[in-house]
């Protein structure tokens, strides 16, 4: 007996098919391992499916070890972290409500979440988005739509060079990422991985 699969849409050539395919098994295997939220699900797909994104792209559930100027080490994480030509661009945390808290969040780990400043950041519940400049914390509101797409990434980092921020003010952003997850989780900013990082 066949078997079919969905592919979301009609692949036009064969090679079109086998990425579909591809995008498709990634999302499977990452349900299978029951690493993602419902709001990462969604995300995911739409990143995709609709913005031109690869699996090869995006980092789930990515944990970055940090530490604080009195040696205290923490882990923080990215629900969803984009990366490319292995520069992180595009940062995600994904909500079920009160989006505009986890604003300062996303702007600390776009600042010291990585060895450079990441340039987009987006707070979502899978329909609304709050898409952030990691660079300036500027917010601008909308729905998935307004995600840049991987073209439009690939024009940012062309046009741009990776900065790190400013060593006397990264003190600050690490503590506002150790409030943060000292809040939501105690034994993820005690060292403790909640989930594992997903490629």
């Amino acid at each position: 007996m066949t078997e079919y699969f969905d592919l979301g849409k009609a692949p036009e050539t064969p090679e079109e098919r086998q990425e579909l395919l591809g995008k498709r098994e990634y999302m499977d295997s990452l349900i299978e391992q029951q690493a993602l939220t419902q709001v990462q699900a969604v995300v995911v797909d739409f990143l995709l499916n609709t913005k031109g994104y690869d699996p090869a792209d995006l980092r789930v559930n990515h944990t970055a070890g940090l530490t604080l100027a009195d040696g205290k080490t923490f882990q923080t994480t990215a629900d969803i972290l984009i990366v490319i030509a292995e520069r992180p661009v595009l940062f995600v945390k994904c909500s079920m409500s009160s989006l505009a808290s986890w604003d300062r969040h996303a702007v600390a780990f776009c600042r010291v979440g990585t060895g450079g400043q990441i340039p987009f950041a987006v707070v979502t519940d899978g329909t609304d988005v709050r898409l952030i400049s990691g660079l300036d914390g500027s917010v601008s509101e909308g729905t998935l739509d307004v995600i840049p797409s991987r073209q439009e990434v690939l024009q940012v980092i062309a046009a741009t060079t990776v900065t790190r921020y400013p060593a006397e003010k990264a003190e600050r952003e690490r503590r506002i990422l150790f409030a943060f997850d000292a809040i939501r989780c105690p034994t993820l900013a005690e060292g403790y991985p909640k989930k594992p990082d997903i490629q």
